[in-house]
């Protein structure tokens, strides 16, 4: 390991290696090691300085322990009370401090203990004292023979289970107040041990006063210390340990409880109380943890033992301190640009730097670096010269693995860009924040104020009030309030409107201000303004001729800087004066009033020029005078924007217009200039009540043809108002609009006494209503638009129509019985053939050939009768739904017959049809139709009688007659019933008829036909029996059936041919 010196640089061996020391131990035993160290320290005493050094010098081997079970070798250190410490394990009498007390009493123990366990241990070994046999246990006070004095052993110690090797050396500082301790602890076995820990424990007995001990802990130093005050020894005295290498486990200070026993030891090192507790003979000590060590791995733990004295405890507390910033030390810088406590503008840029360097004589170990940027600051850019850096939403981390004494210093830029809107007088600080295993460090802290110029501007204009064509002149004043200059001030005014700018106008006071002047919108630029001062601008603008008067030129000017980009403005305006006299007068009344009311109107008269105004006369053709009342002031001058009011009465006429529309005019003086103004008013009379009258004459009675005219007359009724009725139209429900002939004065508008007569034509039509009951109405619009009606009717008797009614009447030409018949009937009112063509009636048109058509006036049904069927029903025909049949019109009529056997054949029926004219003359039509009956009776025959029957019995056949159950049913007249057997059959009885001879449906005739059995008759008789009759239509109908008969006792008879011989 490299270490520095102040003067020069020395490479320092840091161990020796393991069998050499064995060797030395091995052959020379303790004195003789120690004075082979001896010789080291000899060999390189030449290199010795002179003055204090802050790094050690040299190395000294105070021992070397080696542990390997059965190795007993001391490990013993001391610290004088002077603040000297011992180069080697004995004593001033040269006796080892474990085995023998020394006779200098001042000397303090050193002790370290170790432990490491292959698991996480639950306990620890702590083995033995003095010469580390196996078997002894520990004591961690022996009494000393020394009054008033307690020599505390401490020893290194390794598992008695575990191999390892512990090879230690000691460095010391040529201020001859410290050591340096290093363990280098080996894993000389097979397994991996976990867990290690190791406490390093001192006493501060040189102080002599057993009293009074003081413990402190530094955690930024890992350093744990006592300090202790002796009258009548050397005054104040400090003495502590630091850990310089290796991994922090927790520390102690217990004066009357420090650990005395293996219980108390161990369970110190596993979970350190981390605790300061003053007591009258205070110990101090140190855990370290030693990271998991496999088979041939090893860990080095470095530990700082130093000691002081001082006139006071605080004087020994300090030198203590500085002594231990010698061994392990950081310093940290940091510095800016702008330096630090200088003010800054909002938005200026600042760089930080930050130096590190290792001002101690041990490296420095896993630093961290920590930097939050200020508020309202951005991080721009940033940089390390070795290590890693990174930025996190304002948070700067910068790592380093080692930084060693002799390693150059690692340099940090940090660049950022501060708010444009931080406030003049934010302060902005930035400190960082250095961790590394060894220690705790913060830099120095950097300050900037921000102060930025604080820019206000005055703006003026002279004159306010100019003419076309005349100059104008712009002073702005930019004042600094800030605490510091305003640098590249801008000035920017942008070229009013209706102006032109006076080249060369631009001037700056006091000119040492600086800045460019140049024209609209950039008039001045880098100029500055001092802090506290202000500078004055004027340039000069022409308003342009024929700018109209009142015209206001507005002008607005900016300020920035390189420090206040946000402008800073004033607005100032000119206006443009022509004198413009001008009046503006608003009449005003109802909306509506009521005829004969009074109307008041209100003139309001306002000045609305730039002049004041007199001579004010007012006129209105529709009122007779004025009234003022209210004319502002007083004065008798209408001044600028003053307001004058003036009213006046009005009565409306008994026969006003709808609306009554007048005109006010005011006129008033300005020196020579009169000036007017005028407005008018509308105002809708309401309340107009006329009311129409109208008559109408024509004739009482017309005939079918004839033209009649209407006459009607119309006029004011007298409940009207008599105000004017427009728009008239005369119309008549039958004649239509009706033409007015008279009356008008020639306006159009009917007036109070004034009666219009209008006529209208009608022809008196076929289909006429009689009586014709018509109604005339006239309409028209009163003042006010409202609609006004008048009526009155007229009737008028019709006479001599002359309507032509034909009736056809259809059905079939035969149908059979049980059937229905469906007759169909046709009433016309006969017009033209060419109106029966269009209705696609099925008549045959030849019947109408020989018939006058009639002028088709209106028929109305009264009924629509058949001889044979009754009522008929309306089937269609109403083609304007009137309910009577027009002419041309064709109505159907239906009615339907079931035919029965007392049907007549033919069936001969007649309809007679039955309407009135709209005379109310009855006139009628008939038709007939003729249907044949088809007839279709048929005959059954029953017969009853015996199977079976002998010679010389009778056999009896009951014989029944009746129609068959497919018969029509109809009467079969003269029946002839004949039997094959017995001949012709008279009828024995009826059941179920009559006796009228005919075979009416459901009658049942009877017949007996009689047989004696003869000997000859066949085996088997069969009795045919016939019956014939006449139908309706008289023809023959028959019928046959057979009944046979088994006979016994008969003869067949036989046939012999007979020969006859001729001769």
């Amino acid at each position: 390991m490299d270490y520095k010196g102040e003067n020069q640089s020395i490479t320092i061996q840091r161990k020796l290696s393991i069998p050499l020391i064995k060797l030395l131990i091995t052959f020379t035993g303790g004195t003789l090691a120690t004075g082979c160290i001896f010789l080291l320290f000899a060999i390189n005493a030449n290199k010795v300085m002179a003055a204090p050094s802050a790094a050690p010098l040299l190395t000294i081997f105070t021992g070397t322990t080696f542990i390997a079970h059965t190795s007993a070798t001391t490990h013993q250190m001391r610290v004088f009370g002077d603040g000297r410490i011992s180069d080697q394990f004995l004593n001033n009498d040269n006796q080892n401090q474990i085995d023998q007390n020394g006779n200098d009493p001042r000397g303090t123990t050193i002790a370290v203990l170790f432990d490491q366990h292959s698991v996480t241990p639950t306990s620890v070994d702590v083995g033995a004292q003095g010469d580390f046999t196996q078997t002894t246990s520990i004591t961690l006070d022996t009494a000393s023979i020394i009054p008033g004095y307690d020599e505390d052993s401490r020893v290194v110690y390794a598992s008695q289970v575990l191999p390892y090797q512990i090879v230690q050396q000691t460095l010391a500082k040529a201020s001859n107040n410290c050591v340096i301790i290093e363990l280098d602890i080996q894993h000389t076995g097979g397994i991996s041990l976990t867990g290690g820990r190791l406490l390093f424990m001192m006493d501060i007995d040189t102080a002599l006063n057993s009293v009074g001990d003081i413990g402190i802990f530094d955690a930024q130093r890992n350093l744990v210390y006592l300090t202790d005050f002796n009258n009548s020894g050397e005054g104040g005295y400090a003495m502590g340990v630091s850990l310089v290498e290796g991994a922090f486990g927790g520390y102690g200070i217990n004066g009357d409880a420090y650990p005395e026993t293996d219980a108390e030891i161990i369970n110190e090192i596993i979970s350190p109380s981390n605790t300061i507790i003053d007591g009258n003979n205070d110990v101090v000590w140190l855990v370290a943890n030693i990271p998991d060590l496999a088979s041939g791995q090893s860990s080095e733990l470095v530990f700082s033992v130093c000691a002081t004295t001082g006139p006071t405890e605080e004087d020994a507390d300090d030198k203590l301190n500085d002594t231990y910033e010698e061994i392990v030390n950081l310093t940290a810088l940091k510095t800016s640009t702008p330096p630090s406590g200088e003010a800054i503008s909002a938005g200026q840029s600042i760089n930080y730097t930050i130096t590190l360097s290792n001002s101690g004589d041990f490296p420095l170990q896993n630093l961290v670096l920590t930097d939050t940027l200020p508020v309202s600051t951005s991080l721009v850019a940033y940089s390390i010269s070795e290590g890693n850096l990174i930025e996190n939403n304002g948070m700067i981390t910068a790592t380093l693995d080692q930084l060693n004494p002799t390693s150059p210093p690692v340099t940090i830029n940090l660049s950022i860009a501060t708010s444009s809107s931080l406030a003049s007088g934010t302060v902005l600080t930035n400190q960082a924040f250095i961790e590394s295993d060894q220690l705790i460090k913060r830099t120095n802290i950097v300050t900037h104020i921000v102060q930025s110029p604080d820019l206000s501007v005055i703006k003026s204009v002279t004159p306010e009030i100019v003419e076309p064509g005349g100059i104008l002149s712009y002073t702005i004043v930019t004042i600094n309030n800030g605490q510091v200059d305003a640098t590249g001030v801008t000035l920017f005014d942008p070229l009013p409107n209706n102006t032109q700018f006076r080249s060369g106008s631009v001037s700056i006071t006091p000119p040492s201000a600086g800045g460019t002047s140049g024209s609209p919108p950039s008039i001045v630029e880098d100029m500055t303004v001092a802090a506290g001062e202000s500078v004055t601008v004027t340039y000069a603008v022409q308003v342009d001729d024929g700018v109209p008067s009142g015209t206001i030129i507005f002008n607005t000017a900016s300020v920035t800087s390189a420090e206040t980009l946000v402008p800073v403005t004033d607005t100032v305006t000119s206006t443009v004066f022509i004198p413009y006299p001008a009046l503006l007068m608003t009449k005003s009344g109802p909306q509506t009033a009521q005829i004969g009311s009074s109307i008041v109107y209100t003139f309001t008269v306002v000045n609305i020029g730039n002049t004041p105004l007199d001579s004010l006369v007012l006129e209105d053709g529709l009122v007779a005078s004025t009234v003022l009342i209210e004319d502002g002031n007083g004065d008798a001058i209408l001044d600028i924007g003053e307001v004058w009011i003036y009213t006046a009465n009005y009565t409306l006429p008994l026969l006003p217009p709808a609306t009554i529309t007048n005109t006010a005019t005011i006129s008033a003086s300005y020196l020579d200039t009169i000036v007017t103004a005028r407005d008018s008013h509308v105002v809708d009379i309401i309340g107009f009540e006329p009311v129409l009258s109208l008559t109408k004459v024509g004739p009482s009675s017309a005939r079918v043809g004839d033209k009649v005219s209407f006459t009607f007359t119309l006029g004011h009724a007298p409940t009207s108002d008599q105000t004017p009725v427009k728009n008239i139209v005369v119309t008549d429900d039958y004649a239509g609009t009706a033409t007015r002939i008279s009356g008008d004065n020639g306006d159009n508008i009917l007036e109070f006494g004034e009666n219009w007569v209008y006529t209208a034509d009608y022809v008196i039509k076929p289909n006429s209503p009689n009586p014709l009951i018509n109604t005339g109405t006239a309409t028209g619009l009163d003042t006010e638009g409202n609609l006004i009606t008048a009526t009155a009717t007229h009737q008028t008797d019709i006479s001599e129509y002359n309507p032509v009614l034909f009736v056809a009447k259809d059905g079939p030409a035969a149908i059979g019985l049980g059937k229905t018949a469906v007759y169909t009937f046709t009433l016309l009112n006969f017009v033209n053939i060419s109106q029966l063509k269009a209705l696609q009636l099925d008549l045959d048109m030849s019947l109408l050939a020989a018939i006058t058509p009639g002028d088709g006036s209106p028929l109305s049904v009264v009924s629509v009768f058949d001889n044979v069927v009754g009522n008929a029903t309306y089937l269609r025909g109403d083609g304007n739904n009137n309910g009577k049949i027009d002419g041309g019109e064709a109505w159907i009529y239906t009615a339907s017959k079931v035919i029965s056997s007392a049907t007549s054949d033919p069936l001969m029926n007649t309809v007679t049809v039955t309407v009135t004219d709209p005379e109310n003359n009855t006139i009628t039509g008939t038709a007939k139709h003729s249907t044949d009956i088809i007839h279709e009776p048929k005959i059954k025959i029953e017969i009853t009688g015996p199977s079976t029957a002998s010679v010389g019995e009778q056999i009896l056949l009951d014989i029944k007659v009746s129609h068959a159950e497919d018969s029509d049913g109809s009467p079969l007249d003269s029946l002839v019933v004949n039997s094959s057997v017995s001949g012709p059959i008279a009828r024995a009885s009826i059941s179920s008829g009559n006796t009228n001879n005919i075979l009416e449906s459901g009658e049942v005739w009877e017949y007996n036909s009689t047989h004696t059995v003869k000997i000859n008759d066949p085996q088997v008789m069969v009795d045919v029996i016939t019956v014939a009759a006449q139908d309706t239509d008289l023809q023959t109908i028959s019928a046959s059936s057979s009944h046979s008969v088994t006979l016994f006792g008969t003869v067949i008879p036989y046939y012999f041919p007979l020969l006859k011989k001729n001769n």
